[in-house]
């Protein structure tokens, strides 16, 4: 039976083992160690903690009773707590940190939506609060996302393109003033106060747990976060224009945030490994945001971006354009048409440079002009996704008229895009551009456009109308 003792006894009782029995033996704590205390830490692991008689249960008045080795419960707690600090303690610090650095990453990534959060918080820069979530707003590749912000999907297209060059930039010029700061000095702050100093010093809209994040990696490094700040900075330019290409040609917010990511992690992988190489891509992540990457998608009232440098067409790996300055450029034309005299003829007109297609519907009942423009002057070749646009002025007539872009692949499969438009274009007043966006894996054989008008959306008597093109664009 165990006797009673004074806690006061030298040499005798210092671990509660009824409270060592409450405490959890998962590893959450961080603590950034000199070599001389590491060392002095490893020997009390290894022959101290073992030492039984420091082991005991506090009865009250100052006494305690010793915990002998045939109490199976409180002995059995005792030989937890002594594998516990031993593994915490005598694991070699350089095998463990990448494990601890993930635990912290996704507690930070696991502090709750972004129900609450407020417009204001996604400001000029870093914010506290809460990751904003993604917006389900997605660029088709026809659809004005916005028609408050931009007049057409063309304008989005420009903006977007415009917003994808800032975005990387803002980032690169982020990373610079963060490597100016004293990472020595301000590593000694708390975790709040880090925080704190990022947000204040970044332009990019980042909230508070995603910064923290990153906070908690700074502590494998000891502080010294040139390296990999450095690192990230150099894989930043040299893969700047795959970021931009990543932002602008992605369908949504969440493919945007993985490719772009994949980019950098990539180029990263290339420069660095180990502990570097994980807090860089930490520090990448915090700035693909969604708080920042939104505003590709939604668009923003609140800011005029500088016009791109960039050329965004050269993101689809390559291009094939018609603009129709010297001729026909290999179109062919089939008339289509049914019903009565209804005819379908085109031209090219020199004097304007330009194709301009005439059609013809006649008065009878199922009637339809149908000119189907054909383009087979390209060897057929494999693609991943691709990208038709024709941009055209008409009808001429301000009466509904029915655009098709139209991409046949090898296997005789077809994807197309109609646009329905009655504006009054041709002549030069008004542009008009019907856009196709896919992501077959396919070898194009050919690429079509079709101008349809038919009796039965427009039961009107019978038609003459003209539409001139200006230019097609096949990206892929």
């Amino acid at each position: 039976m165990s006797q009673q003792r004074a806690i006061s006894r030298a040499n005798g009782f210092v671990h509660d083992v009824e409270k060592l029995s409450d405490l959890s033996v998962a590893p959450v704590h961080i603590r950034v160690l000199s070599d001389r205390s590491l060392y002095i830490l490893q020997n009390l692991a290894e022959l101290d903690v073992a030492f039984l008689s420091r082991y005991g249960q506090i009865i009250g008045n100052g006494q305690y009773l010793p915990v002998l080795e045939d109490d199976e419960i409180l002995f059995g707690v005792v030989n937890d707590t002594v594998d516990t600090v031993r593994k915490d303690i005598m694991t070699d610090v350089n095998d463990g940190l990448l494990a601890i650095a993930n635990a912290i990453v996704n507690l930070a990534n696991s502090q709750g939506d972004c129900d609450t959060c407020q417009v204001a918080q996604c400001g000029s820069g870093g914010a506290t609060g809460t990751a904003g979530q993604a917006t389900t707003v997605t660029d088709d590749g026809v659809t004005n996302p916005n028609p408050v912000l931009f007049p057409g999907y063309e304008e989005y297209d420009v903006f977007k393109c415009d917003l994808a060059e800032y975005i990387v930039e803002q980032i690169q010029a982020d990373v610079d003033k963060l490597l100016d700061l004293n990472w020595s000095a301000i590593t000694f702050y708390g975790v709040l106060e880090l925080v704190a100093i990022i947000a204040a010093t970044v332009a990019t809209p980042i909230f508070g747990d995603e910064i923290l994040a990153v906070v908690g990696s700074i502590a494998l490094v000891s502080g010294a976060m040139n390296g990999p700040l450095g690192e990230l900075d150099t894989a930043l330019t040299n893969v700047s224009s795959g970021i931009i290409c990543a932002l602008y040609t992605a369908p949504d917010v969440q493919t945007a945030k993985a490719n772009a990511k994949t980019a950098i992690f990539q180029e990263l992988e290339s420069l660095t490994s180990g502990v570097t190489l994980f807090v860089a891509k930490q520090m990448a992540a915090m700035f693909l945001s969604f708080a920042s990457l939104n505003r590709l998608f939604e668009g923003d009232e609140t800011k005029v971006y500088p016009t791109s440098a960039f050329d965004c067409s050269t993101c689809f790996g390559g291009s094939l354009s018609w603009n129709f300055s010297s001729g026909l450029s290999s179109w062919t034309l089939t008339d289509n048409s049914s019903g009565g005299d209804s005819d379908a003829t085109g031209f090219w007109t020199g004097i304007d440079e330009t194709v301009q297609s005439s059609l013809h519907v006649d008065n009878v009942a199922l009637a339809g002009a149908i000119a189907t423009w054909r383009q087979t002057s390209f060897t057929p070749f494999a693609v991943s996704g691709a990208r038709l646009s024709f941009r055209h002025n008409g009808p001429s007539d301000s009466i509904n008229t029915r655009f098709t872009v139209r991409i046949i692949y090898t296997d005789a499969s077809i994807e197309e895009q109609n646009e329905e438009t009655s504006e009054r274009g041709a002549g030069g007043s008004l542009i008009h551009t019907v856009t196709l966006v896919t992501s077959t894996a396919k070898t194009i054989d050919h690429i079509e456009i079709e101008i349809a008008r038919t009796h039965s959306l427009n039961p009107e008597p019978e038609w003459n109308f003209n539409v001139d093109f200006d230019d097609v664009l096949l990206e892929w």
